[in-house]
């Protein structure tokens, strides 16, 4: 092997490791790419997932006074209920459409689907057994508000279980967006928790009866729940790195929830030991509805700000995978033209080249060996 070959093959060898490092580079933003994709389909899915919630809620609470006070035959009173009905199987029939779409596209896309269908199910058990005590007489209904609540709790939980585990999967993908995700997590958080303290109050208010020891106590426990959620939240608005939409979203909500039901409260809170409250279970609903609005745009913009997150992540991901790809092609189009280059040089004799016939040290040893006799 003569030094011009030993050296084409070595600049080969060289040019085949570069190339196999560009492949390995666009490799890993191809599948930072892919990642990027999988996080705007799970967001889309989220989004969706988080229209369950509050819809049920609503739902909840006016279940909760038909149950109380109206009968089947009552139309115009259930009319309200109808209609949130509709917009809770909405929500519900959204996120499972939303899913059957990424069917394939996300890894855990049966898991997703049967946690979905899941709460479909369970939606739809609730609707029955709502329709079923209604045809009942009002004083045969029993338990009926404590099975809805505890049927209700059920939902939530599973939508709550399956965003945090889809929020989660933000994470590797981008940063950013998992941040966003987990803002929304905790507006929705704090929808939940009020909505059970402000629903819990509306009950009360409706019995215009002496509310009971532990009746109260589990009122300010949840009090101080929402009081936690709320100080996490509002915390993030006042470092200096909070954007101008979350500001905004956050001083929404202090003005039109915290404010407006403090209110609300310190008005029915001094009647708990007599029930003699100021108004009825109708006008505290209406006085306390408007309140979620703040919360929910909260929400929106914290989703929002994950949509930005991830559309700027794949830009830069597209353009760095863009970069990887013209770097092996360069690599490999370099590779090629060395082992042709190689191919060629061993495939005629040096002297016809116009290269100089240089012997390799160990092809030589016996020359070496006849040398050093002459010398000697």
């Amino acid at each position: 092997m003569t030094f011009r070959t030993a050296l084409v093959l070595a600049v080969a060898g060289l040019s085949l490791i570069g190339c196999a490092l560009a492949a390995d580079g666009a490799l890993r933003q191809y599948g930072r790419l892919a990642a990027v994709t999988q996080a705007g389909l799970r967001l889309g899915v989220l989004r969706l997932l988080a229209e369950v919630p509050p819809h049920l809620s609503i739902e909840r609470g006016l279940t909760t006074m038909a149950l109380q006070g109206l009968t089947a035959d009552d139309g115009r009173g259930l009319a309200a209920l109808r209609t949130a009905q509709d917009l809770t199987a909405g929500a519900v029939d959204a996120a499972s459409a939303r899913v059957r779409e990424t069917d394939g596209r996300l890894p855990e896309g049966d898991g997703l689907g049967d946690r979905v269908a899941e709460i479909g199910r369970s939606y739809e058990a609730l609707r029955d057994l709502v329709a079923a005590r209604l045809d009942q007489p009002v004083a045969g209904r029993g338990d009926a508000v404590a099975v809805v609540g505890t049927l209700s709790a059920g939902i939530l939980q599973a939508a709550r279980l399956a965003s945090e585990a889809e929020t989660a999967k933000l994470a590797p993908a981008s940063g950013r967006a998992f941040q966003w995700g987990t803002i929304a997590r905790a507006a929705l958080e704090l929808r939940d928790l009020a909505g059970q303290q402000a629903g819990a109050l509306q009950n009360l208010v409706a019995a215009h009866r002496p509310v009971p020891t532990q009746q109260a106590v589990d009122f300010w426990r949840l009090q101080g729940r929402v009081d936690q959620i709320w100080l996490g939240l509002r915390s993030l608005g006042e470092q200096d790195a909070a954007s101008p939409a979350l500001r905004a979203a956050l001083a929404r909500v202090q003005a039109e929830y915290v404010e407006a039901f403090q209110i609300l409260r310190n008005e029915m809170v001094p009647h708990f030991e007599t029930g003699r409250f100021p108004v009825g279970g109708a006008a505290y609903r209406e006085r306390a509805l408007p309140m979620w609005h703040s919360v929910l745009a909260l929400r929106d913009a914290a989703f929002d700000g994950a949509e930005a997150a991830i559309a700027a992540d794949a830009v830069e991901v597209r353009s760095r995978f863009a970069t990887a790809v013209a770097v092996l092609g360069a690599a490999g189009l370099g590779t090629l033209l060395v082992l042709i280059l190689a191919v060629a040089g061993a495939s005629r004799p040096a002297a016809r080249a116009g290269w100089p016939e240089i012997p390799c040290p160990r092809a030589n040893r016996p020359a070496l060996a006849q040398s050093a006799e002459m010398r000697g």
